[in-house]
């Protein structure tokens, strides 16, 4: 497996040049940048996402955690689930599926072991314990669910009354009766 300064050699640079050309943070001469992005095809060189976690204090991973309940009707779970999966993915993050019985335990382990850089939580409800945890280490999180106190935690929910109204409205419009 390539490293970066098996690339670094190969296109005869700098590991920091290197770098520069991966993360795009520092401008990188047009000809200096297609020597390094040769190399990298030509060592088939991928990111290691634990060296990165260590220079960067990020490991570029979201921790999606969800709740299943017995009455839901899980497809439309998994609709979420790919949901964020996709736009983590394009955004260069990687999701983490957590599904513990004890929600609260894994919210707990994965902050302390700085697993993710963030939380999604789905299926919140109103007395949830799993944002305790999120609250006590000031954690960034998003709820998917309205809680009774999201105690300063972004909470986004649907309008399921609302969503009914236009779907009722959409079939009357249309003619039918």
């Amino acid at each position: 497996m390539a490293t970066i300064g098996d690339v670094a050699r190969e296109a005869g640079v700098a590991r920091s040049t290197v770098s520069s050309v991966l993360t795009g943070r520092k401008f990188v001469n047009p000809e200096t940048k297609a020597r390094v992005e040769a190399a990298i095809a030509a060592l088939d060189y991928t990111v290691n996402q634990g060296a990165r976690a260590l220079a960067t204090s990020r490991s570029m991973t979201l921790g999606l955690v969800v709740r299943f309940h017995g009455s839901e009707f899980s497809p439309a779970l998994a609709t979420y689930i790919i949901a964020v999966t996709d736009v983590a993915r394009a955004h260069g993050y990687r999701t983490l599926l957590l599904t513990d019985f004890d929600g609260a335990d894994a919210v707990r382990t994965v902050i302390r072991t700085r697993q993710v850089d963030g939380l999604v939580l789905l299926n919140v409800v109103e007395d949830d314990v799993r944002i305790a945890p999120i609250v006590e280490a000031s954690f960034p999180a998003v709820l998917v669910g309205m809680p009774a106190e999201p105690s300063g935690i972004d909470a986004v929910d649907l309008d399921f009354s609302a969503g009914a109204r236009m779907l009722v409205d959409h079939l009357a419009d249309a003619g039918h009766r």
